[in-house]
């Protein structure tokens, strides 16, 4: 797959959506890394808030391919980014039972896994999950 994201910048950074359907496998991952750096990279943020946003998407990312489709192998995981001027929107669905917050243990920073709600909380300014899926925003004003 060849594309040119820098042919999509206007589009993206004037508020139009970028959507992406991904094969729920940890392969996965890796794309959606250099697609949100690309992306993050045009808008021309802070080295920390760029950082802080990957990692918050990376981490969702990673829970949705793990945890969240239970469809079988041919099932999906949707990423929608959204910039506006002054904050960027990261939504993330998959067709699974989904798990709320606040029933996975927080407690144990030293534990090896199971640290990606902290992180996605700590690093972005709005976070709501659902059922189906998380949304969150980072403020860039």
């Amino acid at each position: 797959m060849t594309w040119k994201l820098t042919s999509m910048s206007d589009s993206f950074i004037n508020g139009c959506p970028v959507r992406l359907d991904l094969p729920r496998s940890l392969e996965s991952i890796h794309l959606l890394d250099v697609l949100i750096s690309e992306m993050l990279d045009l808008l021309r943020l802070d080295k920390h808030i760029r950082h802080q946003i990957n990692l918050a998407v990376i981490e969702a990312g990673t829970n949705a391919i793990k945890h969240g489709s239970t469809a079988g192998s041919n099932s999906h995981i949707r990423f929608e980014f959204r910039a506006a001027i002054d904050k960027i929107t990261i939504v993330i669905r998959d067709s699974g039972q989904g798990v709320h917050p606040t029933h996975v243990e927080n407690s144990d920073l030293w534990r090896s896994s199971g640290r990606g709600l902290q992180l996605i909380n700590a690093y972005m300014d709005e976070v709501k999950y659902e059922v189906t899926g998380v949304t969150m925003v980072k403020h860039i004003s």
